[in-house]
């Protein structure tokens, strides 16, 4: 071969091997990962993992290990479920699907090499050429921005299921509390009713009652020892619904016996702050408004589309066996699809709606932000107030009549069935008491899903 090669003929190899070596690049999954513990640990969550490797599933069990020595909090409860949940695991993903088709998007197509080899071979009417893609200049940019927004969409959506997924263990944590505490208390009643039931028979032997009262206490007993049952069910079924939460048999057995706490919220008690602070960080919100940006994306890349095939090249003509001597031709090539009928009208068409879709997708995510976090905060503040007369001025009040009748039963002024009354209303208020914190709790997280939440 003759030691001159064409110029064109050597920069077309270059630009081979650079295409090459750009089909060599890896998929980067961890910069979506990182964006979703962003968007998370600005929302209370941060102890993310994802589990790719034998090392990462090490890992989480030895932290879910830890978490559990010192018994189940509330926040151990919220941390063990992300962690831990299989569903979570699933959607982390969909960020790797992500990073694939950013890094598809950023490719360019590969170039066409054709040739004809005709009989005999020293003819000079054999050819050889090579074709690239001009028109990646414009469509690669427009194909990355949108998947790059596309990926923006799948973090959001992952961060929202994050926070869902500890919110409902929170919840679940709650239940189960309440409903251990519930059942407590049931007992407790119940063995009240026994004894004014039997200080009833006794006082019928004396003739100091009459039949009605004794029948009256044996059933209010009966009724109690159904109810008891029931809140045994509760329980057993608040402590299977905290496994499956957490992913995590027997979690339920390691939680502490806390009383159920009723922790401040983060967020304005004003309306209008509020709902200014929702629309700023509720991930739908950012979901909604991103996903314009995709269809705007989109829209450009369907413009591009229309100049989709301009290829430039180089060609050589003339005999193979002379290949390198100046007996053959060599010259540019190109070709372009004139777009005289199909100027890419439905895709176009396609992407405006779906602009003006978006955005009226965004209106309605905004008027629903807007009206679940005042309802819940309304919600919020009327379980507080429930709260704090339960904990204050009826507590005190219960309180003060259950040590009269006991002091004055010491005295012999009033009967040992006053006692056991005043005692009863006091388990009672304390029932109440768990249903107003857990009612409370509940409403505390619905206005932290309005605020935050998918």
């Amino acid at each position: 071969m003759h030691p001159h090669v064409p110029r064109t003929a050597l920069l077309l190899l270059l630009l081979l091997l650079a295409l090459i070596f750009v089909g060599g690049c890896a998929v980067d999954t961890g910069v979506h990962f990182d964006r979703v513990q962003e968007l998370t640990g600005d929302r209370g969550e941060s102890d993310l993992l994802w589990e790719q490797t034998a090392e990462d599933a090490a890992l989480i069990s030895e932290k879910i290990t830890g978490l559990r020595e010192g018994g189940i909090g509330r926040s151990e409860a919220a941390t063990i479920a992300v962690l831990n949940s299989r569903e979570l695991q699933a959607e982390y993903e969909r960020l790797g699907f992500a990073a694939a088709d950013l890094l598809q998007a950023g490719l360019p197509r590969n170039p066409v090499l054709d040739g004809a080899i005709l009989a005999p071979v020293s003819a000079g009417d054999s050819g050889l050429g090579l074709i690239v893609w001009l028109s990646d200049l414009w469509m690669i940019p427009m194909r990355r921005d949108a998947a790059r927004l596309h990926a923006r969409t799948v973090e959001l959506e992952v961060a929202g299921r994050v926070i869902k997924t500890a919110v409902d263990a929170l919840m679940a944590w709650d239940v189960l509390v309440a409903a251990r505490a519930t059942l407590e208390v049931e007992r407790a009643i119940l063995e009240t009713l026994r004894k004014r039931h039997v200080r009833t028979q006794l006082l019928f032997g004396h003739g100091l009652a009459d039949t009605i009262a004794v029948a009256r206490t044996e059933a209010d007993h009966a009724e109690q020892e159904a109810i008891v049952a029931e809140a045994e069910a509760k329980a057993e079924q608040a402590r299977a619904e905290l496994d499956a939460g957490l992913s995590l048999d027997g979690a339920a057995d390691d939680v502490r016996d806390d009383e159920l706490p009723t922790p401040a919220t983060a967020f304005a008690n004003d309306p209008e702050q509020l709902i200014q602070t929702a629309l700023d960080r509720r991930l739908a919100v950012l979901a909604a408004r991103n996903a314009i940006e995709v269809a705007a994306a989109e829209l450009g890349v369907q413009k591009a589309l229309i100049w989709r095939e301009v290829s430039a090249g180089a060609g050589y003509e003339g005999a193979f066996d002379q290949l390198g001597n100046d007996e053959g031709t060599v010259g540019p090539t190109f070709a372009i699809e004139i777009p005289i009928f199909d100027q890419n009208q439905a895709g176009l068409a396609a992407a405006d709606h779906r602009i003006r879709q978006t955005e009226k997708q965004l209106a309605a995510v905004r008027e629903e932000t807007v009206a679940e976090a005042v309802s819940a905060l309304h919600a919020l503040r009327a379980a507080d107030h429930t709260l704090g007369l339960v904990v204050g001025d009826l507590r005190a009040a219960v309180e003060q009549e259950h040590d009269y009748a006991r002091s004055w039963n010491m005295k012999m002024q009033v009967s040992y069935l006053e006692v056991l009354d005043a005692q009863e209303r006091r388990q009672r208020l304390a029932l109440e008491e768990i249903a107003a914190r857990i009612a409370r709790n509940r409403e505390a997280l619905a206005l932290r899903l309005a605020v935050e939440g998918p």
